[in-house]
């Protein structure tokens, strides 16, 4: 699964993403996952001028497809798992993500330091 920040660099070809992440999201034959989570957080971002893309919000379900990526909605697990998670990040955004990774024992695909310290999710 890719965090936010992977899927936008992912998407634009930014040079922020890890050669290793961009390799292995488009050389993996593993399934690759954005929750939809994503979304909304692009869309959210956006409205308020906190985002900028090279793509549109409307664009961004085609990119998806088109790039091979499974859309994964919120789940009522996802939303237990959220209870006992630790505050180690505040973000709801990157709290559901992370409880969406852990449920389905997907490795998540983040350069935030922060998910970095959830022992509970594999992380690349």
């Amino acid at each position: 699964m890719l965090d936010t920040h992977t899927l936008v660099w992912f998407l634009e070809g930014d040079s922020k993403l890890k050669k290793k992440f961009r390799q292995t999201i488009t050389e993996s034959s593993e399934k690759k996952y954005i929750s939809i989570v994503s979304i909304w957080e692009i869309a959210l971002k956006v409205s308020i001028g906190r985002l900028e893309t090279d793509f549109s919000v409307e664009e961004i379900r085609l990119l998806i497809d088109r790039n091979g990526f499974l859309l994964m909605p919120i789940d009522h697990s996802h939303c237990l798992n959220i209870i006992d998670l630790p505050f180690h990040h505040k973000d709801p955004f990157d709290r559901m993500m992370i409880a969406q990774a852990i449920t389905e024992n997907l490795t998540f695909i983040t350069q935030d330091q922060n998910i970095l310290l959830y022992k509970e999710v594999t992380i690349l």
